[in-house]
């Protein structure tokens, strides 16, 4: 299941959260996996999706699960992951100063991917 599957079908990116509540304050493009462990089956459902950018909005404490899912979903997607300050989530930032946070970061390679699997 993932909360507000709609989206993938409407729009060109989409903001991933874990879970429903963090997705709905991100807006109609908010979608939500339903927590940090995220299923093949729900991958499968954002690859086939139209959706081209996916912006992963993982807590804190699911680094290494959102790298996961990027590398997953690089092939065929572009792919940003962003690291929510320590302690804290979209719900705990808000819409506004998650966009920042987006607006800062810029869509990953590959290898960029490779070093910040390293850092963590």
């Amino acid at each position: 299941i993932i909360y507000n599957k709609d989206a993938l079908g409407m729009y060109n990116s989409v903001f991933l959260c874990e879970g429903a509540i963090n997705a709905q304050t991100m807006g109609e493009r908010g979608i939500a996996s339903g927590g940090k462990a995220i299923s093949r089956y729900q991958v499968n459902t954002i690859l086939k999706s139209p959706v081209k950018r996916v912006i992963i909005l993982f807590d804190d404490d699911a680094k290494k699960q959102a790298i996961d899912l990027a590398f997953d979903l690089m092939p065929w997607k572009k792919v940003k992951v962003i690291f929510m300050p320590e302690g804290k989530d979209v719900n705990d930032l808000g819409r506004e100063a998650t966009l920042r946070l987006i607006y800062k970061e810029r869509y990953l390679s590959y290898n960029q991917l490779l070093a910040l699997k390293e850092k963590i």
